[in-house]
């Protein structure tokens, strides 16, 4: 009936923070193969986030869309990753060194983030809210069961396997929030839901985990 809860709630479900938790998570479970397949998935990711979620916040066809919008600093990283490994190019060992520092980072970073953009919100309006625990039970419960048995029949990689079940299993993208401000579009539920899914994917990330991985 609202549209514009309409589409906050679907970016909510459909969105997960790849970069900020799933990154990380899988680095540390994984290692770098696993951030490999991760990587790949942040290029069709970025690309539908920023095409077809900025239209859907801009409610249809009122936001014009720009080539900014569509290639983004982590797009570029994302294809630039790809090709290194793909053609196995050997960088400098000061730009490895680099990069292993700047990896590193990934997690308190990450948090920091999370932190700055959820530090306003109020905990009690957020769990007040029904629309949050809906979302957040299809983005961290639905979600990577669906994942869990659509690839399991094909997919014999284990690794592989668990990194796609492990993005699906981390809460709703910060830059929902940041795009709902931006368009002017219930910003409040947005910010809302993305607090309670972070929140509670701290239980349900250990149990999912425990159950499919």
């Amino acid at each position: 009936k609202n549209k514009s809860r309409a589409s906050i709630i679907e970016l909510l479900i459909a969105a997960p923070n790849t970069m900020f938790i799933a990154a990380p998570i899988v680095r540390e479970l994984y290692g770098g193969t696993a951030m490999f397949y991760l990587i790949i998935t942040c290029i069709p990711f970025n690309v539908l986030l920023y095409t077809y979620g900025v239209w859907r916040v801009g409610h249809g066809g009122n936001v014009k869309l720009s080539m900014r919008d569509i290639i983004t600093l982590p797009l570029i990283a994302s294809f630039a990753a790809l090709i290194v490994a793909v053609f196995r190019i050997k960088a400098p060992e000061l730009i490895c060194d680099l990069c292993s520092v700047v990896g590193a980072a990934t997690v308190p970073m990450s948090m920091i983030v999370i932190g700055a953009s959820l530090g306003a919100v109020r905990i009690r309006d957020a769990f007040a809210n029904p629309l949050t625990y809906f979302a957040s039970f299809v983005r961290l419960i639905v979600c990577p069961i669906v994942i869990w048995l659509a690839l399991r029949p094909f997919v014999t990689d284990t690794v592989l396997l668990n990194t796609m079940i492990m993005n699906a299993a981390v809460p709703s993208a910060v830059v929902i929030a940041v795009l709902a401000i931006q368009y002017d579009r219930d910003p409040e539920l947005a910010a809302e839901g993305v607090l309670v899914s972070v929140l509670l994917s701290v239980v349900t990330i250990p149990l999912i985990s425990r159950l499919l991985l």
